[in-house]
């Protein structure tokens, strides 16, 4: 069935919904989506900051009632995997990381698997992938804007990275567990996240540098290899320094080209139609 071919009533999930991170935006943005042509329901063990902007598009659900039935469940964490799926018709597994126990793929035959990038892909033995959806009407270029030097966008951050940027010769400033991100965005001359924050970043027309925990990995412009490790800072690990990321600033030419890319790939709409059609 594809996502125009008839309403549905469709299930997403999440472990938490307490914080600003990626699996929570994730269903948010997802919801947004879905909203426009299905009846969206959302349920989560431990709700919170972001449950309420989800509800905006989802009905949240507090406590399963088992006599309660879904066309699908987009199921992220395997503990709402094992709590919700049998009370699915379809049923979509999404594996976000490489890390957490939680994104491990359940053992169901009549799930399909989704990785959100090549590397949880191999990691995980998904059957497909799914790029993370991102918003482009809350992430979009501005005519004005800019002018504010270096955002540093990161709920986790690096003293060695501040360091670092500290000696860029432009103003610094940081974006940390903030609703309207797309605020920051647009006020930075370029952008230095990981993850998520590097998708939105690009989807904006912003000059993007990945730095995470994990490592460095300069300039987004190789977005067709940094897409491999879903821009985590894990496909080149470089050492971050001065020189280093000097260096990364002298090759930022095809922001057009990631912006683009974002666009075509990211953007939630195609995301949703592209999972739609492989159904």
């Amino acid at each position: 069935m594809g996502v125009f071919e008839g309403y549905m009533k469709i299930l997403l999930t999440a472990h938490h919904a307490d914080e600003f991170r990626g699996v929570e935006l994730f269903n948010w943005t997802i919801a947004k989506e879905l909203s426009k042509n299905h009846d969206v329901y959302f349920f989560s063990f431990d709700l919170g900051i972001m449950s309420k902007h989800i509800k905006d598009y989802a009905t949240i659900i507090k406590k399963i009632d088992q006599t309660q039935k879904f066309d699908m469940g987009i199921i992220s964490h395997n503990s709402c995997y094992n709590e919700v799926s049998h009370l699915c018709k379809d049923k979509l597994f999404i594996s976000h990381g490489i890390f957490s126990p939680l994104d491990e793929i359940p053992n169901d035959r009549n799930c399909r698997t989704y990785g959100v990038s090549e590397e949880v892909q191999w990691k995980r033995n998904t059957e497909f992938i799914i790029r993370n959806p991102v918003d482009t009407e809350k992430y979009q270029p501005q005519k004005d804007g800019g002018g504010g030097g270096i955002l540093y966008l990161t709920n986790h951050p690096n003293s060695h990275t501040n360091f670092v940027l500290e000696r860029m010769g432009m103003p610094l400033f940081h974006c940390k567990g903030e609703w309207k991100v797309e605020e920051f965005i647009y006020r930075a001359d370029l952008v230095v996240t990981s993850a998520r924050g590097a998708v939105e970043s690009m989807a904006c027309k912003k000059p993007t540098f990945i730095v995470s925990p994990y490592g460095f990995d300069g300039y987004c412009g190789e977005y067709w290899e940094l897409k491999k490790n879903n821009f985590g800072g894990r496909r080149y690990k470089k050492d971050l320094s001065i020189e280093s990321f000097k260096y990364e600033l002298s090759k930022v030419k095809n922001v057009l080209d990631c912006y683009n890319y974002v666009i075509e790939r990211h953007s939630v709409d195609k995301v949703v139609e592209r999972l739609f059609r492989e159904l």
